[in-house]
């Protein structure tokens, strides 16, 4: 084997080896009505813990709110539904998972009892959280597409 064959013999190997080392994750494009939908519920959870009232205080209890919790898990359902349809798209999913849980697990914690004021404030910022982060990966996939 010539030094000029052995060297390239031996480029090409780090190349593939060096390709195959790599691991590319793909992102689904961005999504119009995902980001408006995610904008949507978030003014719709954060209306509702600007005007809850907060324990002690009449109408506090789940019964009275149980509606709002029917009505989100509906939306999100669909806004799951909508990006589950969607290719390369588990990043997106697994936040809108992480945000299903956080609203059932709010929604179990109403059941117990009325919401504290510092609750309401804790409840709240969890939820623009996860919004916050749907949001970003939606705009970041945006600048991407442009």
């Amino acid at each position: 084997m010539t030094p000029f064959a052995y060297c390239h013999r031996t480029v090409l190997i780090l190349v593939v080896t060096t390709l195959t080392a790599c691991t590319i994750t793909r992102v689904s494009d961005y999504d119009a009505t995902t980001d408006e939908l995610v904008s949507t519920l978030h003014k719709k959870t954060s209306g509702f813990f600007h005007t809850i009232p907060i324990k002690g205080e009449a109408e506090c209890g789940y019964a009275s709110h149980q509606a709002f919790y029917d009505g989100l898990r509906v939306e999100i359902d669909a806004l799951a539904l909508r990006n589950l349809a969607r290719a390369n798209n588990s990043l997106t999913i697994a936040q809108i998972q992480g945000l299903q849980q956080s609203i059932g697990a709010i929604e179990q914690l109403h059941q117990l009892g009325c919401f504290s004021e510092a609750q309401i404030a804790d409840l709240k910022n969890s939820l623009d959280i996860h919004y916050g982060a749907i949001l970003k990966l939606e705009i970041a996939k945006q600048r991407e597409s442009d």
